[in-house]
């Protein structure tokens, strides 16, 4: 378990893996007392236990919200985005596209294009 302090508030990480490609990633907010979880969608049986372990816990469970990804076998400069929102920016981060500020992150419409092979090899 990982522990980072923002701003003064706890905020603790998890990551568990059961291979390679089969794992899951939980973050709790700080403050907000809320707890984010990350998987693949069919990876969610292999952590059933623990999932209905944290259900039965929780005083109140509710969806918020869901990042979509998608895997696409080509390079990005063959990647064209038009955004719904025409007030959503394109701006650059490294090799990273933004369409979006970060503030509108959490907001229906944000999207990031990034290599993620690229992003693995660094880190």
């Amino acid at each position: 378990m990982k522990i980072k302090i923002y701003n003064g508030t706890y905020s603790y990480e998890l990551h568990m893996r059961k291979s390679d490609d089969v794992y899951i990633h939980m973050e709790t907010e700080g403050h907000l007392h809320t707890l984010r979880i990350e998987t693949r969608p069919e990876h969610y049986s292999h952590f059933r236990e623990i999932l209905e372990m944290i259900g039965k816990r929780g005083s109140r469970v509710e969806f918020v919200s869901c990042d979509v990804a998608y895997d696409i076998q080509t390079g990005l400069e063959s990647i064209v985005v038009i955004p719904t929102d025409a007030r959503m920016n394109m701006t650059h981060f490294d090799t990273t596209r933004y369409f979006g500020r970060s503030d509108q992150r959490k907001r229906n419409g944000y999207c990031r294009i990034y290599d993620k092979r690229l992003e693995l090899a660094k880190g």
